[in-house]
């Protein structure tokens, strides 16, 4: 049964990262695939009909995380507080930005909101990839399965760990880097015209750079945990939940990349959903029990 909820509650991060993910990414390029008022509501539209109802995924996922996994949620919380309340904020800017943007034709007010709605997505990308670092690389918990950290130290991945450090930003970086790529993907499904060419010259660069980006990641990771990734034909409701990633970003146009199939980490999976997979598989059923300074 914990297997099953495991599954349940990776599925839905793996499908909020496809579905929200390239909302991200759009909202990073949002100053370079779009240079006039008209443009730029192109992008607002690509996005704006149902982001709010992405977020629902987001919300399961914490809703189960409560019922079902609570002393895992309640750790989080405490340790992470200060990045979750960050990315609370940040949501909340975004769809601020989103909704009152385009009500008073000044180009002040729209510049202003612009901005916001730029940085919050692309601190929002930052964010969540850092605490996939963290996720992966482990956290220093007490004999209470408790853990604090401040914001960063002396940014080694061993010891007294912050929540960044040269491998969490690195991660971070290239989660804005693939959330990008994702979005320019998106908008040159939903736009037309020079915003559809330049989300397509985009994406090309972006998805470009993606592949170096991931190998040296996935060396990285190799490092920082080498006992990663476990054994993988022991959870086949991951693995299913690694497939649905696939299927959510290359078989619903939301990458243009064909998987050429599922190869051990580090491998091909470059797509959100399936790196997401990756991450959560790497480490049931410990859920980031481990202590870094060890």
């Amino acid at each position: 049964m914990i297997a099953t909820w495991y599954g349940i509650v990776s599925l839905m991060l793996i499908v909020y990262v496809a579905l929200d993910g390239r909302n991200f990414g759009a909202g990073m390029l949002h100053w370079f695939v779009a240079r006039t008022p008209e443009e730029r509501r192109q992008v607002v539209a690509a996005i704006g009909p149902l982001w709010s109802w992405h977020e629902v995924w987001l919300v399961g996922f914490g809703g189960t995380l409560i019922a079902v996994f609570p002393r895992l949620m309640a750790s989080a919380f405490a340790g992470y507080y200060l990045a979750l309340f960050l990315i609370l904020w940040c949501l909340i800017l975004r769809g601020i930005s989103l909704e009152v943007g385009g009500h008073i034709n000044d180009r002040l007010w729209q510049g202003f909101w612009d901005f916001v709605f730029v940085f919050s997505n692309f601190l929002l990308a930052i964010l969540f990839g850092a605490a996939a670092g963290n996720l992966v690389r482990g956290v220093p918990l007490d004999a209470q399965g408790n853990f604090s950290m401040a914001f960063f130290t002396d940014f080694n991945v061993r010891g007294y760990v912050g929540l960044l450090d040269w491998y969490t930003v690195s991660i971070a970086l290239f989660s804005a880097v693939i959330l990008a790529a994702h979005g320019a993907t998106y908008l040159t499904l939903k736009t037309e015209g020079p915003v559809h060419d330049r989300s397509t010259m985009w994406g090309k660069y972006l998805w470009a750079a993606v592949a170096p980006l991931f190998l040296a990641i996935s060396v990285e990771s190799w490092v920082v945990r080498p006992d990663l990734p476990g054994p993988r034909d022991s959870r086949p409701i991951l693995l299913a939940g690694i497939a649905r990633g696939h299927r959510l970003d290359h078989h619903a146009d939301f990458g243009p990349l064909d998987s050429p199939g599922s190869a051990g980490f580090p491998g091909v999976e470059w797509s959100p959903g399936g790196l997401v997979g990756h991450r959560r598989r790497g480490y049931f059923p410990r859920d980031a029990l481990f202590d870094p300074s060890a």
